[in-house]
């Protein structure tokens, strides 16, 4: 227990002086440490951390170093008194290439085809006709009121999968490129192989769907970054842009080369689920909640695939209102239902056979060519905080307040929370007169903890603006809201590579990378050759581990760390109105800093399996791992074996040869659901694969597709907050006070009343209960970050 003991009197020091000087932030209880060792015994200089020399710096620089500091008997800082933030002894971060670089997109040559003019043509009005054959389809269904209806589960899904009135039209023109493809292959009679990629070779420019080309934006010198994501890349203006299509490292395995969902031959996604990753609590002690809450805010942020949608925005309806399969009359050629087996544990005594699912959106392509079909991403791929301020301009209009560069709120009991949607009447209450939250995100009031989450950003904003119209009162609405917003990107960028990743990659793979945030300094390794649009796999497999880390409650914590309170997540789904309460917001926040989520694996919990988005007038809800699988094999995504070659193992030719990196159980369960390797889904296989501890939270595969997608997102990005010599970059001064900014100030900044939290707030307060057990908020960082902030900005 001794070098716990020594580092203690760090923690005991820092609490001990910002607790006692009241003028600088809000008092709160005194301290009571576990240990009487004293100041005076701490090392007078900075020792060495794992062989590199180190000084003494505030926690949030040192957030990477973390499972080394605990460690240490010597990493404390003898100059406590000079500020209230907690400090230890840990190296300095110079930055560095990655080394194994960006994964290489999957070379696409192929024959070059020659077709005539009026046959491409000919085939190109197919396309058009199919579509008009859609909507006479459509027309039959909502005659008969064959739609989704309020109240039922199948309803509260497509909420939050709804796309926007601006990526709906190009649904339909991605959808007559991806149909005329399909008439391409049967007239040319072409393979899987070719249907989908030399048809690539061939233009849509000339034929009648010459309209579904999407032209390059007029690109003008900026610092700020356009709010679509447009003209980040100046070679490459359609990049990231909002409502663009999904990259890919493989190309899609149709079954028919271009659309035709991968699932012939296939188990059941459901029968999957309950085989390889059953109803299952096992809890991850090292790490909080908020790994889980922050991992799917960031989603939000980079990634949203629509459904289809019929033509008056109703949902589609694939299955009768008692569960039972569509007539034939009245299904849609869109619908791609999950179905339920008789025997099945859970939904049988529902006698449910049917459950609604609708195929994703398919974008136009990019390159303007026919070709296999390409998922649409109605959000900008850039991590640069759309879920705040939207990722269209007409969203981010509706969202301003047009004073002082303000973003509207609704002021409730003296509380600033989300503006009410107007507009929109899907979320649980609505008939008790209750309205959903509004911003730049539609999934907003999906869960308790992401509209927390959207919350504190929004305040943030507003906070950040206040200051600056302070310090700059000649600055007009216009100014002060982007350079509010340059200000909030770069303080959320900063705490996904400085604190977030690290926890989730480990810091080996970060570093292997190039994912580590300087410690001063500007990052150089701007590429505009990178792809930096958000990748298929990523989307639709990788980035969903943080499923498995849903905990079955949000728990509301008190100042005093106690949980008064526990909201259960099935009870919950797309209704935030418990935060008009006055002790939720922070309740919520205060649990999630301290409550531990379930483990990344292949367990998830029933609240997710059984009841996802069950309402209060259903008995049930879907099986979003089901969900999953059945997403990726809508998408096409090819089988985990072949990304196993991509990622550096050697491709299993037998079941046995996955022995690597699965356990024996695990092995035998895919046995004895698939025919082969080959045929083993993406999505389940990563989140069963054995995680090394050095390397975070995630197994291999999955491990480098998230660590990949974040470098292209900061490789890729002109305006990364780090990256200089850019119309966009900080000054090195601003961008040193930047690097200051942790998620514990944001909330410290932006509650209603928190008092004290953990300095890093994805670790646990157990791995310190040994020394102290709390920390008190730094409200006097807004004076610091600003007063020095201004002296730059304003010039």
């Amino acid at each position: 227990m001794y070098w716990k003991e020594k580092f203690c009197v760090l923690l005991v020091c820092v609490l001990g002086f910002c607790c006692a000087v009241t003028s600088i932030v809000v008092p709160v209880q005194s301290p009571q440490p576990m240990h009487s060792a004293r100041p005076t015994h701490m090392s007078r200089q900075c020792p060495p951390l794992v062989n590199f020399p180190t000084q003494c710096r505030i926690m949030a620089q040192c957030s990477v170093w973390w499972a080394e500091l605990v460690k240490s008997p010597h990493s404390v800082c003898t100059n406590q008194v000079e500020s209230s933030l907690w400090k230890a002894c840990c190296p300095a971060i110079v930055g560095g290439r990655n080394r194994i670089g960006v994964m290489s997109e999957q070379s696409l040559d192929s024959e070059i085809l020659t077709v005539s003019n009026p046959e491409l043509a000919r085939i190109s009005k197919f396309g058009q006709s199919e579509v008009g054959r859609i909507a006479g389809i459509e027309a039959r269904l909502l005659e008969h009121k064959a739609f989704l209806m309020p109240g039922s589960t199948a309803f509260a899904y497509f909420i939050n999968m709804k796309p926007s009135d601006e990526a709906a039209p190009l649904g339909e023109q991605g959808l007559m490129v991806t149909r005329s493809t399909q008439k391409l292959k049967e007239v040319l009679r072409l393979s899987n192989e070719a249907a989908g990629i030399a048809t690539q070779t061939l233009s849509v420019k000339d034929t009648p769907l010459a309209g579904t080309c999407i032209p390059d934006p007029t690109c003008r010198p900026s610092k700020y970054r356009t709010i679509d994501g447009s003209c980040n890349n100046l070679k490459s203006p359609l990049m990231g842009r909002s409502n663009t299509q999904l990259g890919r490292y493989l190309a899609p395995d149709y079954d028919d080369g271009v659309w035709e969902s991968r699932d012939k031959g296939m188990p059941n996604s459901r029968t999957v689920r309950t085989v390889l990753a059953p109803d299952h609590d096992r809890v991850q002690r090292d790490v909080t909640l908020m790994l889980m809450q922050f991992g799917q805010f960031i989603d939000h942020d980079i990634t949203h695939v629509p459904v289809f949608q019929l033509a008056n925005g109703s949902g589609i309806s694939c299955c009768t209102p008692d569960n039972k399969h569509q007539s034939w009359e009245l299904r849609h050629p869109h619908c791609f239902t999950l179905d339920i087996l008789p025997g099945d544990a859970f939904y049988r005594q529902f006698r449910v056979e049917c459950i609604n699912f609708v195929r994703s959106m398919v974008a136009p392509r990019s390159d303007c060519t026919f070709g296999y079909a390409e998922q649409l991403n109605q959000v900008t791929h850039w991590h640069d905080a759309s879920t705040i301020y939207g990722s269209t301009q007409f969203q981010s209009d509706i969202l301003r307040e047009r004073k002082g560069g303000r973003m509207k709120t609704f002021s409730y009991q003296n509380r600033q929370l989300l503006p009410l949607d107007w507009k929109n009447n899907d979320c649980i209450g609505f008939e008790k007169g209750l309205r959903c939250f509004l911003s730049g995100d539609s999934r907003v009031n999906q869960l308790i903890g992401l509209t927390v989450m959207q919350t504190v950003w929004h305040r943030e904003h507003n906070r950040v603006a206040g200051e600056l119209a302070r310090i700059n009162p000649r600055w007009d609405d216009e100014r002060l809201f982007q350079e509010a917003r340059r200000v909030v990107i770069a303080e959320l960028q900063h705490i996904t590579y400085n604190e977030y990743l690290p926890v989730l990659l480990g810091r080996p793979v970060m570093e292997a990378y190039g994912l580590l945030p300087r410690t001063s300094g500007f990052f150089t390794g701007y590429n505009d050759t990178v792809n930096g649009n958000v990748f298929n796999e990523f989307s639709t497999a990788a980035y969903r581990y943080g499923h498995s880390m849903v905990s079955h409650w949000f728990e509301l914590v008190d100042d005093n760390g106690a949980t008064y309170d526990r909201l259960h997540v099935k009870d919950w789904f797309n209704n935030p109105h418990p935060l008009l309460k006055a002790d939720v917001l922070d309740g919520v926040m205060r649990g999630l800093t301290i409550s531990n989520p379930e483990a990344s694996d292949e367990l998830f919990v029933s609240d997710l399996t059984n009841m996802l988005f069950k309402t209060p007038e259903s008995k049930h809800g879907g099986d979003l791992i089901a969900f999953n699988i059945w997403r990726g094999r809508d998408h096409g995504l090819p089988g985990y074996n072949a990304y196993r070659g991509l990622f550096g193992l050697r491709k299993a030719k037998t079941f046995s040869e996955l022995n690597d990196l699965f356990t024996p159980e695990t092995i035998d369960k895919m046995a004895s659901l698939y025919k082969s390797p080959e045929e083993i889904d993406l999505y389940l296989a990563g989140m069963s694969e054995k995680v090394d501890s050095s390397s975070g939270i995630l197994g291999h595969t999955f491990l480098h597709m998230v660590a990949d997608q974040f470098a292209r997102l900061k490789e890729a990005d002109r305006y990364f907050y780090e990256t200089g010599d850019q119309s966009g970059s900080f000054t090195i001064d601003q961008l040193n006070e930047i690097r200051k900014s942790s998620l514990a100030m944001i909330f410290c900044l932006n509650s209603d009343g928190i008092k004290n939290i953990q300095p890093l707030t994805f670790r646990p307060l157990s791995d310190m209960s040994w020394c102290i057990t709390r920390f008190c908020c730094i409200r006097n960082l807004i004076t610091i970050f600003w007063s020095l902030y201004a002296v730059s900005l304003d010039t």
